[in-house]
């Protein structure tokens, strides 16, 4: 039987119960203002350092794990992922925009003529 992240036993048969569905852009931006920074434990030497938040931050931040002592890394993995396909998200919707911005700029630059004016979108927020 192996362990898990947490130094637990872990049987494999372990399910996550139901599963709640989280914004992705929410999530992004609590992680762009969670505090950073490097650190060493006390019984570290002096020329240790690591790089993260703090596990006090995070919890207050996210509100995941069960202590404000240490940071799972199925929790901090997790808030990593779904950052991502957030910003995935929106690096694609900016690409499309930009797509569409140069086609009305070549139209401009064809005929003369100023394009369609269209309803600008904030593409940072969700549909």
């Amino acid at each position: 039987m192996g362990r898990n992240d947490q130094g637990r036993p872990d049987t494999g048969a372990a399910r996550p119960q139901p599963p709640a569905p989280v914004n992705g852009f929410e999530v992004l931006t609590k992680l762009a203002a969670l505090p950073v920074s490097t650190w060493r434990y006390d019984w570290e030497p002096e020329h240790v350092r690591h790089l993260g938040p703090m596990a006090q931050d995070f919890h207050a931040t996210f509100g995941l794990g069960e202590t404000t002592t240490t940071i799972p890394m199925v929790d901090a993995n997790g808030v990593v992922m779904v950052a991502v396909q957030a910003l995935h998200r929106l690096v694609t919707d900016l690409r499309e925009e930009v797509a569409h911005l140069r086609h009305q700029l070549d139209q401009v630059h064809a005929t003369g003529a100023p394009p369609a004016t269209r309803e600008a979108t904030d593409p940072a927020q969700p549909d």
